[in-house]
């Protein structure tokens, strides 16, 4: 592959710089302790990018870094990082005995044959001072997902790296103590454990190997500081163990549910023994009820064309009835002022019947009419001026009219006191002027009653 092109590939298929130093920033733990054992001289054979050579700067290494790609030499470079375009065997061959406290390789012996890996350890033990650290990172190929699709994403790897049987090679090429530690777990490392996408997904995507020439203090090699700095991650068979655990967990859970579910279940159980009798009595009335329902639905259907003709006849039938209330209405009304009127008639014939019986008595007892006449307008001078009024208009209506000339001669001899209405005497004037004055006291007898009647 192309130096430029594998650049993009790296930039495509590891990651980004910055995602690639958050990965190496779980090793400054072990790179603080280091430092402080001698002069600190680090070689990292194929540099890359640079991530690691400017993380041992910021430890306080002086390091050199070693790559065939020159593209990756120019980065480095422009960083002001100590570099060299070199094949990195040809290089470790010009390298003293026991100079460097610190070997490393990211990522470069899954590019090796098994011929060049011996070659390789054989040299770092040789470059390596006693109490000197081999560190090699690789993928990891316990990891499904890696050794069976990633790993073979780049086509200049080559040989999967086996972590014993590589700490079996270290031991036999003189390393006094050797041991590989799994990081960088997948996506899913957080999933819960009964997850099975935890077995794909959530193993340790990359191993690291640690050796030394000669076998280092307890500090060093025990759980210290440094190794909880590191992003561990778990092994397909820890995730595997795991992962039976989690459903070990869920089978007891389950066993105690079903514990605990039971007497319930025995309950429904007798619970639907107990229902089936009343649910097949209940089927048997369904059985009895759906012939009479279907006779039921016969009558409706045949009912149905009655209904609606019945609801055309009352939608005929409603103007005929509403005309009908109103012609009610109109004869309520009329009844009503039927009735008023013959409240007015009774209360208008009611004095004339009367007068008209007196008159008759009169008329049986008196024979001579004018008497009668001089002892109604005599009777009716005593009484009140309402039926002096009613009395002197009845007369001129019936036709009286000389006779009522014969009653205002009288009248003349009456008390002015016991005159209400203010007549004239007629003896006071002559022939001529006496007919003009009974015509208008006659015409005051008239507005008299009718302001009596109002």
């Amino acid at each position: 592959m192309k130096a430029n092109c594998y650049q993009d590939f790296e930039e495509a298929f590891r990651g980004s710089r910055d995602e690639i130093l958050s990965r190496l920033s779980g090793y400054e733990g072990f790179l603080a302790q280091l430092v402080q054992q001698g002069e600190p001289l680090a070689l990292d054979l194929g540099c890359g990018r640079g991530e690691w050579l400017q993380i041992l700067h910021q430890q306080g290494f002086i390091a050199f870094g070693i790559d065939l790609n020159e593209r990756f030499i120019e980065q480095c470079r422009d960083l002001g990082l100590q570099v060299a375009c070199a094949d990195a065997f040809e290089y470790l061959r010009g390298v003293p005995d026991s100079s460097y406290c610190l070997l490393s390789a990211f990522h470069l012996i899954e590019h090796l044959s098994h011929a060049q890996i011996d070659t390789l350890v054989s040299e770092a033990h040789r470059v390596l001072r006693p109490n000197g650290v081999l560190l090699l990172e690789t993928p990891s190929i316990d990891n499904l997902l890696v050794a069976s699709k990633s790993f073979y994403s780049d086509p200049t790897h080559t040989t999967p790296i086996h972590p014993e049987a590589l700490c079996f090679l270290l031991q036999q090429a003189g390393f006094a103590w050797s041991k590989a530690i799994y990081l960088n777990g997948g996506s899913e490392i957080d999933a819960s454990h009964d997850q099975i996408t935890r077995l794909f997904n959530g193993v340790a995507q990359d191993v690291c190997i640690f050796a030394s020439p000669q076998q280092p203090n307890i500090s060093f090699t025990e759980e210290a500081h440094w190794q909880s700095q590191l992003h561990r991650a778990p092994t397909f068979s820890e995730v595997l163990y795991q992962y039976n655990q989690a459903l070990a967990n869920s089978f007891l859970q389950l066993q105690a549910w079903q514990a605990a579910v039971d007497p319930s279940l025995q309950q429904l159980q007798a619970w639907q023994a107990a229902v089936d009798p009343s649910l097949q009595q209940l089927q048997a009335w369904q059985a009895a009820v759906d012939p009479s329902l279907q006779q039921l639905q016969a009558w409706q259907a045949a009912v149905d064309p009655s209904l609606q003709q019945l609801q055309a006849w009352q939608a005929a039938v409603d103007p005929s009835l509403q005309q009908l209330q109103a012609w009610q209405a109109a004869n309520d009304l009329l009844l009503r002022r039927l009735e008023r009127c013959s409240n007015l008639l009774r209360w208008w014939l009611r004095p004339l019947v009367v007068l008209l019986r007196r008159l008759q008595r009169w008329k049986v007892a008196f024979k001579n009419p004018r008497l009668l006449l001089e002892r109604v307008v005599q009777r009716t001078v005593r009484k009140s001026r309402r039926n002096l009024a009613i009395i002197s208009t009845l007369l001129k209506r019936i036709g009286l009219y000389s006779s009522s000339m014969a009653i205002y001669q009288r009248l003349h001899a009456v008390n002015p006191a016991h005159n209400p209405l203010q007549l004239t005497p007629v003896q006071r004037y002559s022939n001529a002027a006496r007919a003009e004055q009974i015509d208008a006291d006659l015409a005051r007898l008239g507005s008299c009653h009718r302001e009596v009647s109002k």
